[in-house]
């Protein structure tokens, strides 16, 4: 029986003359040969990859890494092929390629690569100028794939474009409205959350429902897709967010995704880190109009949104909680920087990452080896007093900084007008709509819990007195805002406008 090795090529592609070819081994399959090329523009892909080419270099190589226990493996995996009867040309399971200007002429001269696929070293982001750049090599070619942000599969360049477009749409359409960013939100998480969340059938892949382009350009979606949605609007508007996992704290580990966002509205004096879940505010079938009428998991501080997750755990952020920075100082202070546990470590530079762009303290400083001595530039990166002022900033944003139900209302009023300008079967507007609102989403400060009356109502659960006090919230926004007439302004002009256009038919 013939023994067959696959072979998985990767290519670099230059302008210089030498040719260069490694071999490394798969651990868990021993039948699989990967072989890195960095070769000249105008090479013959099939003299390279004859097979006496390759036996050559593969002699070459064991001679050369014959001492060298690190490269055990691979040698084991040579001397098989050394021994066998193969064919690199008719075994290859995958060819990958790092994109340059140089690829046009290299696939002229290889018509080989135009009858496989051929996959694209790298992650891009889902924006126009790195569409633009693949399009410019590889637009011609259909058997090109690639792996982009917020898919596990890779996908042609196609539904690449199909991908970026559907994205760009929305941000297009959300800025074609002068909208603060806080604003910006809050249409973006209504044209998200208006999808029926719906799994994947068993015969499919489970990226079916999560993958950004399959979710965009097809009819499922799960939590993952939703986040993913979000995410990659809110990025393309500038605004710093990302996707954020938490997982259940049975056996099972089954988690849920959602976003968080650094929000920085200077219209609104607004500078937190809060928390969006447009799965749990989602539209729950084709004929439910009620969703628009809930933002419960829209903008909440970190505690708030945990009291909705009693069965999961923070897996992106572990561990973090309002006490964190105070028990950090206490380590520090107490027994040494050293003595801070890795997950505490991690999960500070998680954050630092996510607000400021790069970590706040340097892992290095934790080795305890003297092996491995640590630079003073290194050593000298660590303040405590800067580290401390960074690590309250964080706490402020993640667990002090409420928007207020005057704020979220005036922001909800801003988007919805606009939104009744565009449906207004769909985006009613009224001022009971705006009770509605208040009431499913929980909009009370959190200074009512110390009210009296407050204590009373939830004490004994009224409904009406809750209701009561939600309204006259809503009222009191009302009247400070001329809320009610300016309802019957934009509906006046919304009348007069389709008068207009009538006419002008």
């Amino acid at each position: 029986m013939r023994l067959i090795m696959n072979f998985s090529i990767n290519i670099r592609i230059t302008n210089e003359e030498k040719t260069y070819i490694f071999f490394s081994s798969e651990p868990f399959d021993e039948n699989m040969c990967y072989i890195d090329l960095t070769i000249p523009f105008d090479s013959n892909l099939n003299e390279i990859l004859n097979k006496e080419n390759i036996l050559k270099e593969l002699k070459k190589t064991l001679i050369q890494n014959a001492d060298d226990e690190i490269f055990e493996l691979d040698n084991k995996m040579i001397s098989r092929l050394l021994n066998m009867d193969f064919n690199v040309l008719e075994n290859i399971v995958s060819i990958s390629l790092e994109p340059n200007e140089l690829v046009d002429e290299f696939f002229e001269k290889n018509p080989i690569l135009k009858s496989m696929n051929i996959y694209l070293n790298g992650q891009y982001s889902i924006c126009k100028e790195d569409l633009d750049k693949i399009n410019f090599y590889f637009g011609k070619y259909e058997n090109v794939f690639l792996h982009i942000d917020g898919n596990d599969e890779a996908v042609s360049i196609s539904d690449y474009k199909k991908t970026v477009n559907a994205i760009d749409e929305i941000v297009a359409k959300i800025k074609k409205y002068n909208l603060s960013p806080l604003e910006q939100i809050m249409y973006a998480y209504d044209l998200v959350r208006d999808r029926v969340y719906t799994k994947e059938n068993e015969d499919e892949s489970l990226t079916t429902s999560r993958d950004l382009t399959s979710v965009l350009l097809g009819d499922k979606i799960v939590c993952v897709g939703y986040a993913n949605i979000f995410d990659k609007v809110l990025s393309n508007l500038g605004i710093n967010t990302m996707m954020y996992s938490i997982k259940n704290k049975d056996k099972t580990q089954r988690g849920h995704r959602r976003n968080i966002v650094r929000v920085n509205d200077p219209k609104y004096n607004v500078d937190g880190v809060y928390y969006f879940d447009t799965t749990w505010d989602s539209k729950r079938s084709a004929s439910d109009h009620d969703y628009l009428n809930s933002y419960r998991f829209f903008a909440k501080l970190k505690e708030d949104i945990e009291i909705y997750d009693n069965r999961f755990t923070d897996r992106t952020f572990e561990g973090y909680h309002e006490a964190m920075v105070w028990e950090f100082e206490t380590i520090v202070e107490e027994d040494g920087l050293k003595s801070v546990p890795s997950t505490m470590i991690n999960t500070i530079n998680e954050i630092s990452e996510f607000i400021d762009g790069k970590r706040l303290i340097d892992t290095m400083l934790l080795i305890d080896n003297p092996n491995f001595p640590i630079p003073d530039s290194i050593k000298n990166s660590f303040n405590m007093e800067n580290v401390m002022e960074k690590l309250c900033e964080y706490r402020r944003m993640f667990f002090d900084e409420e928007i207020s139900q005057e704020i979220l209302l005036q922001v909800l009023f801003n988007v919805r007008k606009i939104e009744y300008y565009e449906n207004p079967e769909k985006y009613p507007l009224n001022v009971e709509m705006f009770k509605t609102i208040v009431k499913n989403s929980g909009w009370i400060p959190r200074a009512s819990i110390f009210d009296d009356d407050f204590i009373d109502f939830h004490r004994n659960n009224d409904s009406d007195a809750k209701t009561n006090r939600m309204d006259k919230l809503v009222d009191e926004f009302s009247q400070k805002t001329d809320l009610a007439e300016n309802i019957e302004r934009i509906k006046l002009t919304k009348t007069l406008r389709k008068i207009c256009d009538k006419r002008l038919k």
